[in-house]
């Protein structure tokens, strides 16, 4: 795992780095986490799907200042299909992410266009707030 604690001017080089150290060695999959916090964080968000990271998920409090983008970035096959899960949300997220290899290994770089760049927060929200909106978690939370 790689884990970015403040993303510097040599941040998206050492990444690469690692990535290379990791992938001669043999590693099929790599995880990256990023520092939501850090104003960086985007660029170095583009850098890092450019050498072939996308996303996974968020770490919700997973840095010492709050919350981490997860990215992945693997060097074999992943068939999504042998990926069971149950509940319905569990199955789109994994559809997302899968999406977001997809769209992250035909990559264009072209960063100017808003389709090629990536939106964490709206990723997240959309997908999150199903759970969040909902009479269940209204009920939970008016106890608090």
């Amino acid at each position: 795992m790689l884990r970015v604690r403040t993303v510097g001017s040599d941040s998206a080089t050492q990444i690469s780095l690692q990535l290379q150290k990791l992938l001669a060695a043999g590693a099929e999959a790599i995880f990256l986490e990023l520092p939501l916090a850090h104003p960086g964080t985007p660029a170095l968000c583009e850098q890092a799907e450019a050498a072939g990271f996308f996303f996974s998920g968020i770490g919700p409090g997973f840095a010492t200042d709050g919350d981490v983008l997860q990215l992945q970035h693997l060097a074999t096959e992943l068939d999504i299909s042998q990926i069971q899960v149950e509940h319905p949300f569990a199955k789109e997220l994994v559809e997302y992410v899968a999406g977001e290899r997809e769209r992250v290994g035909t990559l264009n770089l072209d960063t100017s266009r808003p389709d090629d760049r990536f939106n964490g927060l709206a990723a997240s929200e959309s997908a999150l707030a199903k759970d969040w909106n909902s009479l269940d978690e209204d009920a939970a939370w008016a106890k608090l």
